[in-house]
């Protein structure tokens, strides 16, 4: 009798901590699903549909466009942490150098600014943009954002629909440096930056939203200080 009580213990014990065990990991999905929501909403496009990464030439695939040398390392440790990013979301994305006409219909991700990635320059011929890359400063609307070497690093993130075709999300990400850029992608993939860009980003068809991105090179940057101007324009196409 005193073997049958234990037994109908040890079954109760089994199946409670078996049923524990189950919402426990219930609930940890839950609480995943919770913080990676803000991450699949800005990154929604590229999930459903996929895309393409263009990074810069590497100089010598490009004879034909002036490119420093050593240029394009810190932008490919960025696509790579995107692309990372996006594999673990459950969508692979392909990695190029260059775009042709077919690829012009996909959503893209232009990495670097056009001083070194042809396709920025391309993209940015086609709208009426505000961006002035010179020297080291990035110039938004007229504005200076310029080079500090010690305290702040600044990377712009230009999110163009309906470029080349209708349906589709182009993001350009450029910083003032190829660090700035590299770390411009491990905030996009962070989902208490990402965040706070989702609040600021107008939900309208054919709007072109720049953001002009801030961070501390020493110490952790608070999510409600990254935004340093933001611009909403409508879509005008150059003739």
């Amino acid at each position: 009798m005193q073997i049958g009580y234990i037994l109908i213990g040890i079954g109760i014990g089994i199946i409670a901590n078996a049923l524990f065990e189950f919402l426990g990991y219930g609930m940890s999905k839950v609480v995943e699903k919770i913080l990676i929501s803000p991450l699949r909403k800005f990154w929604k496009t590229f999930l459903r549909d996929g895309g393409i990464i263009v990074i810069p030439p590497y100089p010598k695939n490009r004879s034909d466009f002036s490119v420093k040398n050593g240029t394009g390392y810190n932008d490919c440790i960025a696509s790579g942490e995107i692309r990372k990013f996006l594999a673990l979301m459950g969508r692979d994305v392909e990695v190029k150098e260059t775009i042709n006409d077919t690829d012009r219909s996909n959503n893209l991700i232009l990495i670097g600014g056009p001083m070194s990635n042809p396709a920025f320059k391309e993209a940015k011929k086609e709208i009426d943009s505000p961006i002035i890359f010179k020297d080291h400063d990035i110039y938004v609307g007229g504005k200076e954002y310029p080079c500090d070497e010690d305290n702040y690093g600044y990377g712009l993130l230009y999110l163009c629909k309906n470029l080349w075709s209708e349906n589709q999300m182009i993001i350009l990400i450029a910083g003032r440096h190829g660090a700035d850029t590299k770390k411009l992608a491990e905030m996009l993939t962070n989902k208490n930056y990402i965040r706070l860009i989702n609040k600021r980003i107008k939900e309208r068809k054919s709007v072109s939203t720049i953001f002009i991105l801030k961070y501390k090179k020493l110490g952790d940057t608070p999510p409600e200080e990254i935004v340093e101007n933001e611009k909403n324009l409508q879509f005008v196409r150059n003739q």
